[in-house]
């Protein structure tokens, strides 16, 4: 009984981790966020630290601060950008550089290996000043200025050329901006301190941003994309579920457990059933050979004559077979009293006429081949009922 419990924990413990894990599966590439940060993240982005691979697309991935925000690195910059938000439908993303320098991060972004591109560029000068250089017409990049010298980027040609016979020219660069970031009245530039907003083209998801679709990986590469609903089952069997909190999978996991749950349930039963009716004649074995043998030695066999029944009249007395219950025709106890073995499902039982009592049946059968009388009250048998057997001669052994 130990090892059967010891294999049904195991085995059970086997299904609660296979469905643990096939509904973790699902749930972890659900819409998802870093704490409390109000940026929504989903497919094609994901978090690396919670989600798995697959539930996001090569170069969309975002991590989380400490302190619960949304961060982004883009390739060959080497610096993290906060993410102030995401458009998905006119697949848009908002950052801003987490050290608090924008033009610094502009004067070596490059987007050529990253899936984000610029809404449109505009060519800005930077230039390097003196300290002791004032303007009204622009005002100095604070992060890049110090108390040696003042930093200063327009997009205005006019003015560029202008500063230029003062100052030097740091670089010229294309500057991704949005239509909405337009210049100022002057034409001048400000600190370029706003946020920066690029776009994707790759994957299409936007049409796919309406209720009860979603945009995922139809196969495990992730080179298949396409907009799947919620309710589709098709070409999304292999592939974590995003948009509708893991159902399908939770279903499917419900179909194998469910009936390998039953399953285990019945064997459980059964070898139970079979464990405990083999125990009962174990256990009677037992009794019987303690019964038979209560000292150890040679046996030594005499031939003694013993007054008992035949065969004929033994198969007269009435036997049944016990069935689930192992209830007894007589209100006898529960209990053989040749063998001190308890009744089992099963078990022959054969009763004596005169007194009623009654015995396992080749308990009773072995001492009526000895004995003509009930081993319990001592009561012979009618001779009308039961005709004794002339004594029999027969070897038995003794232990001396």
């Amino acid at each position: 009984m130990d090892t059967l419990l010891i294999f049904s924990i195991f085995f059970f413990s086997i299904l609660l981790f296979f469905f643990s894990n096939a509904y973790a599966m699902d749930n972890e590439c659900s819409v998802s966020k870093c704490g409390d940060d109000h940026v929504v993240v989903k497919f094609p982005f994901r978090i690396t630290q919670n989600q798995h691979i697959n539930c996001g697309y090569p170069g969309f991935d975002l991590s989380c601060t400490s302190f619960g925000k949304t961060v982004i690195q883009l390739p060959s910059s080497g610096a993290e950008f906060f993410v102030n938000a995401i458009d998905y439908v006119k697949q848009e993303i908002r950052i801003h550089d987490r050290a608090n320098c924008l033009p610094k991060r502009l004067l070596t972004l490059n987007l050529s290996a990253s899936p984000f591109q610029g809404i449109q560029f505009q060519d800005y000068t930077f230039l390097n000043c003196s300290s002791n250089y004032t303007t009204t017409k622009i005002s100095p990049i604070s992060c890049l200025s110090s108390s040696m010298n003042k930093v200063f980027a327009t997009s205005s040609l006019e003015l560029a050329g202008s500063l230029s016979t003062r100052c030097e020219i740091i670089d010229n660069i294309k500057v991704p901006i949005a239509p909405q970031q337009l210049q100022n009245e002057k034409g001048y530039s400000s600190e370029l301190d706003n946020d920066l907003i690029l776009t994707w083209k790759e994957p299409k998801c936007s049409k796919c941003d309406q209720p009860g679709w979603g945009c995922k990986n139809s196969i495990d590469d992730g080179n298949d994309i396409g907009c799947m609903h919620a309710d589709q089952n098709d070409s999304t069997r292999n592939v974590p579920s995003i948009y509708n909190d893991g159902k399908d999978s939770f279903k499917m996991a419900l179909g194998i457990v469910l009936p390998a749950f039953i399953l285990t349930i019945f064997l459980i039963l059964y070898m139970c059933f079979w464990l405990n009716l083999c125990d009962c004649v174990r256990n009677r074995t037992r009794n019987l050979a303690h019964h038979h043998h209560h000292h150890h030695g040679d046996p030594t066999v005499l031939m003694v004559t013993t007054m008992g029944l035949d065969g004929t009249t033994i198969e007269s007395y009435p036997k049944i077979t016990l069935g689930e219950s192992r209830r007894i025709p007589t209100p006898n106890d529960g209990t053989c009293s040749i063998c001190i073995s308890e009744y089992c499902p099963k078990d022959i039982v054969r009763t004596i006429p005169d007194c009623k009592h009654c015995f396992h049946a080749e308990c009773i059968d072995e001492w009526l081949r000895m004995n003509a009388s009930c081993p319990l009250c001592r009561t012979s048998p009618s001779p009308f009922a039961s005709p004794l057997a002339s004594p029999i001669a027969q070897p038995i052994q003794i232990h001396l």
